[in-house]
């Protein structure tokens, strides 16, 4: 015979909310049958109580298995567990399956713990529960800043149901969701994405999913810890020795970094808070990115101009592309200790240098020979390779994901595609007039590139390495050098002749402001 045994935790009281999850455990000390499980969290600060979540699973013999279900948005909730043996006696099936509840604090931190209980086995044959609708809620373990997406389905009997609009709820302030609400397809899923829009450290947040189908309410909850930190950005100003630091929150500019002659090249290491700046034509500036102070500066670099600077966050190293003097080189210098470890001979005009860290490789452009020097890191910083693009190439980028590297020819409206890989040359892009520099985002695959001549930028799909869209920044602009901030999905464009930033919009490619900076703005990055 087929035996039901349904334990019941009792109503469990969370006025406070200070309990944040719960984990039922099962354990079946049967050593030759497999228990069959059903696990309900039931709300009970509802009248009647309402079903928020429901999982059925097999524990084998002599096997424990467990769940953990969010409680942090219930008031006063209620488990349900229950089992379901085979062939088995009442007073067997009592003893050979205890099912357990360990509650925990927000902090998840052992709070308290309960021994479901039940007075007596039951025979449950024909237990009639109410069809109840299924929201399920799907989070990821993180949320950062707009780039984490919630899903789920809503089912009703085990159909999915179509047109149900879910609403989101979140207990922290600054969190919103877009699409609210999602509305289901005709599989019964739903996707919306979560957008943090004040800064904010790591916080765990309870979100609710809410819906009406069949004329009951349901809700389902789930804890994720969203994140937002705000990015500084940094422009050298070349006109007016100087450096903005702009927020990206409020997109101002928010401090201003003297002391500083004619900067030009800049990169960031934000394993360290350095920023690092080439100025006066043989310096490299040091500035605490949590101060904006200039820490330290170094001899270093000749001539290095736009584009001229990258780090290896990895390795601690920063790379400078000599532009003049009579060697054609890359200066290395060691970030711990901001000394110059090695000198490394390139063909002439170094002018832009892009570092791959996966694979410890850094990539510098040459402008008056057409060609990309590959210098490997883990080979005592020879070359390994000499590409050759033409078109004078300026800035370029790495994908790290997909191992292939875009090269902006300025001589012509053309990027270079070259295969990591292979170091050959793959394929050439048509793009705008004048093209400076590139920047990527390896979550899209999108990679953008300033058109100086044509007042543009042109946005490239790495899948198919076509122009999918122009944004027009105004020609005139002076548009130079490019970053982009993946975790928003924001980038900006120093414009060198209008003295000041464009910010765009990743997902509509349109500009949203423009942030006036110092003068004739060159190079940018952020931390």
């Amino acid at each position: 015979m087929n035996l039901s045994i349904l334990f019941t935790s009792g109503p469990i009281d969370n006025t406070n909310f200070i309990l944040g999850n719960v984990e039922v455990r099962v354990r079946n000390t049967d050593p030759s049958n497999s228990a069959s499980v059903t696990v309900r969290l039931l709300d009970e600060s509802l009248s009647p109580e309402a079903l928020i979540d429901s999982d059925s699973f097999i524990v084998n013999a002599s096997r424990t298995e467990s769940e953990l279900y969010s409680v942090a948005a219930l008031s006063s909730f209620l488990i349900e567990v229950e089992i379901d043996l085979a062939n088995r006696s009442d007073v067997i099936t009592a003893t050979a399956v205890q099912p357990t509840v360990t509650a925990f604090n927000g902090s998840s931190e052992f709070d308290q713990f309960i021994r479901l209980m039940v007075s007596s086995p039951e025979v449950l044959q024909d237990i009639n529960y109410p069809v109840t609708p299924q929201l399920n809620l799907i989070l990821p373990e993180t949320a950062i800043c707009s780039m984490a997406s919630i899903m789920g389905d809503v089912s009703l009997n085990n159909i999915p149901q179509a047109g149900i609009d879910i609403s989101f709820t979140a207990d922290t302030s600054g969190v919103s969701f877009m699409p609210n609400p999602a509305t289901t397809d005709m599989n019964g899923e739903y996707v919306t994405s979560i957008v943090v829009t004040s800064p904010k450290g790591p916080t765990n947040t309870a979100i609710t999913a809410s819906a009406t189908v069949d004329g009951q309410s349901v809700q389902s909850v789930g804890v994720t810890e969203v994140e937002c930190l705000p990015f500084e950005i940094y422009v050298t100003n070349n006109g007016s020795n100087d450096v903005s630091v702009i927020d990206t929150v409020t997109n101002m500019v928010v401090d201003t970094i003297t002391g500083i002659t004619n900067p030009t090249g800049i990169a960031a290491n934000s394993l360290t808070d350095l920023v690092y700046v080439a100025n006066n034509n043989s310096f490299l500036s040091v500035i605490d990115g949590t101060t904006n102070v200039i820490i330290n500066t170094i001899t270093a670099g000749i001539n290095v101009i736009q584009f001229g600077v990258d780090v290896n966050e990895s390795e601690n190293l920063i790379f400078l592309a000599n532009n003049g003097g009579p060697a054609n080189t890359v200066t290395i210098v060691d970030g711990t200790s901001n000394v110059i470890i090695d000198t490394v001979t390139v063909t002439p005009q170094a002018n832009g240098v892009a570092v791959d860290q996966q694979r410890n490789l850094t990539y510098v452009t040459s402008a008056f020979t057409g060609f990309v020097s590959v210098i490997d890191g883990d080979n005592g910083f020879v070359i390994t390779a000499t590409i050759t693009v033409g078109g004078s190439p300026r800035g370029l980028e790495v994908n790290e994901s997909t191992n292939t590297i875009y090269v902006a020819l300025s001589s012509f409206p053309l990027v270079s595609v070259i295969d990591g890989d292979s170091f050959l040359l793959t394929s050439t892009i048509s793009v705008g007039i004048v093209p400076l520099d590139v920047a990527l985002n390896e979550n899209t695959n999108l990679i953008y590139v300033t058109n100086q001549g044509s007042g543009n930028i042109s946005v490239i799909d790495g899948n198919l390495d076509v122009v999918t869209a122009t944004i027009t920044v105004g020609i005139g602009s002076g548009l130079s050098a490019i970053t982009l901030i993946e975790d928003s999905n924001t980038i900006y464009v120093a414009n060198t002749n209008s003295n000041n930033v464009s910010v765009i919009d990743g997902d509509t490619n349109m500009v949203i402001t423009t942030i006036t900076v110092g003068g004739s703005p060159l190079d940018i990055t952020f931390l």
